[in-house]
């Protein structure tokens, strides 16, 4: 049999996997358990990140870690540094910001053992964090998550404010206003409080603002929202990008309102529609059923493997023969994950 290739962003599935939603991977549990040694009895655990490599929006995505503890404020917690490529500088930050209750993790390490990081969340009653792949790890092994996104997030975290639309133990925050974390102390510290004492449950998904892009559309959509007509906000940014398809503010825009509508298969033919920059020369399965060999590769970052990876139990019944190519980290633990898949590096 010829092997089909697809690439994740090639998706045009209106499904969203109830393995991602609800959480599709396991921790090491004997890991977990030799670093549950270090915390003390009868204290919730917080883990936090604070931080994003990635080069096109680190700035946006990083809060301060002065800032991080004003969210957590004086609550008698533990506190576990999540933080991948944590520098010596921001250890002394973090000691002196949190003090003792800052559990020693530094022999951990967070880039390269992703499978300690995972029984390290698996430890945690809730996770604090801005939109790096420490927030889609804790969806994938559903423990409680507060994620913070910046005023206008990126599709993944679509424009909702409270439910994720990806993963149900998973909570968004969301800037009141582009780089101002300090408006939104009072709603972290109330969630954080609330995720501690409850059980993880299936987070509401609520239509909010949509990411205006565009300042005359913005000032349109606020009003609209300000009047109370969310409907009209909505249909304000759908009349915008269909009178100029090519916008790419735009069809993100439409894109974000369609994903928290629930239309999922419409917001990725949107997103597909933008130019791409080059087509690769190999067939495109299109959803049929297939017994040959599919070859799956998935985003060129831990983070995004951890996401989409979670959508494949969702095709296995169509392709009962799936190879993915994943990140060397990553193999073991999806492996034990999801044992019907080939994972390889």
């Amino acid at each position: 049999k010829t092997a089909y290739e697809i690439s994740t962003r090639d998706w045009s599935s209106d499904v969203c996997s109830s393995d991602l939603r609800n959480g599709y991977l396991t921790a090491d549990s004997s890991r977990r358990d030799a670093l549950k040694t270090r915390l003390a009895n009868k204290k919730n655990v917080v883990g936090i990140s604070w931080k994003t490599l990635n080069p096109n929006d680190s700035g946006s995505r990083t809060i301060p870690i002065s800032q991080m503890a004003e969210f957590i404020g004086t609550m008698d917690v533990q506190i576990i540094n999540l933080q991948y490529d944590t520098t010596e500088a921001e250890s002394q930050e973090l000691t002196e910001a949190f003090g003792s209750r800052l559990i020693p993790t530094s022999d951990v390490d967070c880039f390269e053992d992703i499978e300690s990081v995972a029984a390290l969340i698996k430890l945690c009653d809730c996770i604090l964090t801005v939109g790096n792949f420490t927030a889609h790890l804790a969806g994938c092994l559903q423990v409680n998550a507060i994620v913070l996104v910046p005023y206008s997030p990126s599709w993944r975290w679509s424009d909702c404010d409270r439910g994720c639309l990806w993963y149900s133990s998973v909570v968004l925050v969301r800037q009141q206003n582009a780089e101002n974390w300090r408006s939104i102390i009072p709603r972290v510290s109330n969630e954080l409080s609330r995720l501690m004492q409850m059980p993880v449950s299936l987070q509401q998904i609520s239509n909010t603002d949509p990411i205006a892009h565009l300042s005359d559309l913005k000032l349109a959509v606020f009003h609209a929202h300000n009047n109370g007509d969310h409907a009209l906000a909505i249909e304000i940014v759908k009349r915008a990008y269909d009178a100029d398809k090519s916008n790419v503010a735009l069809a993100r825009a439409r894109a974000a309102n369609l994903f928290s509508a629930g239309e999922f298969r419409e917001a990725i033919d949107v997103l597909r529609s933008l130019p791409a920059a080059t087509k690769k020369n190999y067939r495109m399965w299109r959803g049929e059923r297939f017994d040959g060999t599919l070859l799956v590769t998935l985003e060129p970052n831990v983070g995004e493997e951890i996401f989409f990876a979670g959508l494949i139990p969702a095709i296995k019944h169509l392709c009962p023969n799936i190879i993915c190519i994943v990140d060397g980290r990553l193999v073991t633990l999806f492996s034990r994950s999801l044992p019907s898949v080939r994972f390889v590096p």
